[in-house]
C-alpha cells in the first residue's frame, strides 16, 4: 500500500487567523489593565501575559501561549524581531503563567442535600412560631406544606383561614 508522502499541515490558516485575533485581543486587554496610552508591543504583551499568575484555566493558558508563540515566530520571520529577542520571548512563554488551580469538589445540584431531617424541621417551625406575625405565618406555611405537600405553583391559590389554629385551605 502506498501512503501519501505529503505531510498534512499541523496548523491551518484558520488556526493562524484565530491566533492573530487572540493576540490582538490580548494586546488590548493588556493595554487596558496596565493603563498604557498606546497598544502594547508584542514584547510588552508577553511580559504582561507572563505576570498573570493563577488567572486562567490550564486550557486557556495553553491557547494563549500557542497564539503568542505563533506571533513571536511570525514577527521573527518578518525580521521585526531579532533572533535573541525571539528566543527570549519564547523561553519566557514556556515557564509562565501558572494556571489557576482546579476546584477540588464541584458544587452541583446533584450533590446538594434535598431533604431536611424532621428534628431540624420542627426546630425551625418552633423558632418561627415564637417570632412576630410574619414569622408565625411562615411557620404555618411550612407546617401546612409538610402535611399536604403542595408544589410551589399550587400555593398561589391557597387562602389562609386562621393563623392561630394553623388551618389552611
Amino acid at each position: 500500500m502506498i501512503q501519501n508522502s505529503t505531510p498534512k499541515p499541523t496548523r491551518t490558516w484558520l488556526t493562524e487567523k484565530a491566533y492573530i485575533e487572540r493576540v490582538a485581543k490580548l494586546r488590548i486587554q493588556g493595554r487596558k489593565e496596565t493603563h498604557a496610552p498606546d497598544d502594547l508591543t508584542l514584547q510588552q504583551t508577553v511580559r504582561w501575559f507572563s505576570e498573570q499568575q493563577f488567572r486562567w484555566s490550564a486550557s486557556t493558558v495553553r491557547q494563549y501561549q500557542a497564539a503568542l508563540r505563533f506571533a513571536v515566530r511570525y514577527e521573527y520571520m518578518r525580521h521585526v524581531l531579532e533572533r535573541k529577542e525571539a528566543v527570549g520571548l519564547l523561553s519566557s512563554l514556556k515557564r509562565s503563567p501558572s494556571p489557576k488551580p482546579k476546584k477540588s469538589v464541584r458544587s452541583t445540584s446533584a450533590k446538594k442535600r434535598k431533604n431536611v431531617p424532621f428534628f431540624e424541621f420542627e426546630s425551625v417551625v418552633s423558632f418561627l412560631k415564637s417570632g412576630n406575625e410574619l414569622d408565625q405565618l411562615a411557620g404555618v406555611f411550612l407546617e401546612c406544606n409538610i402535611r399536604i405537600g403542595l408544589r410551589p405553583v399550587e400555593w398561589q391559590s391557597v387562602t389562609l383561614l386562621e393563623i392561630g389554629r394553623a388551618s389552611c385551605r
